[in-house]
């Protein structure tokens, strides 16, 4: 009898193991089809924050969600905001401040004032966004609270922090993309201040002289 029910028991754990080898682990399904995205795109993560991902060598980026995720240029960046209880912040100096008006976001979140800075709030949603070029994806929102908590929780405190690492990172990558609008307006403000001169020269206000003095150093200014 003792040995009929130690087979059952040999029996019971081998079909346990055969059941449990049969069924993958989620984690290495879910690493198998980053992997597959990763491949499909010819994407070398070099830098990554919570699902955003970014290959420095081709300066690419990517909110990473499934394997359909598509994958964006540095170029397309155009602004980086937070919203939080659907109040926008964008970075300035180094500061969050408001998009209208100047208050700062402060540790207990929201447009706060001195008299509303010990009380507790409720966060009901605190976003990311990242506005593009894309006409197909204009807007992208990377939500890290989603159910209210309040703003004096550990829960806050950490995905406030995440979200100003996150804007930190992707506007490292909008402001790769200046020097380039730098230069073209610099292109544009020495051609008008060229035509200006011209205008000068042809009513009289100065010289043949004086143009092309004013005319040589703005195209050495150029080169």
């Amino acid at each position: 009898m003792g040995f009929a029910i130690f087979a059952i028991i040999i029996v019971a754990v081998v079909i346990v193991f055969l059941i449990l080898g049969s069924v993958k682990n989620p984690l290495d399904n879910e690493m198998g089809k980053l992997q597959n995205w990763l491949d499909k795109n010819n994407f070398k993560i070099t830098a990554s924050f919570r699902s955003v991902m970014v290959d420095e060598t081709t300066k690419r980026w990517a909110v990473y969600k499934s394997e359909q995720s598509p994958v964006y240029d540095f170029k397309d960046i155009v602004k980086v905001e937070l919203d939080e209880n659907g109040n926008k912040y964008v970075s300035q100096n180094g500061v969050l401040r408001a998009v209208v008006g100047s208050a700062v976001f402060g540790g207990v979140g929201a447009i706060v004032g001195a008299t509303t800075a010990t009380k507790s709030h409720t966060i009901n949603s605190l976003n990311v966004i990242v506005y593009t070029s894309r006409i197909s994806d204009p807007v992208i929102t990377i939500p890290l609270i989603i159910s209210p908590v309040s703003d004096s929780s550990a829960l806050y405190s950490r995905n406030k922090a995440d979200a100003i690492k996150l804007m930190g990172m992707l506007n490292a990558i909008a402001v790769q993309n200046e020097p380039a609008k730098a230069e073209n307006v610099s292109a544009i403000s020495n051609a008008d201040e060229l035509a200006k001169y011209k205008r000068l020269l042809d009513e009289g206000a100065i010289s043949e002289e004086e143009y092309k003095e004013v005319k040589s150093k703005i195209l050495n200014s150029i080169n």
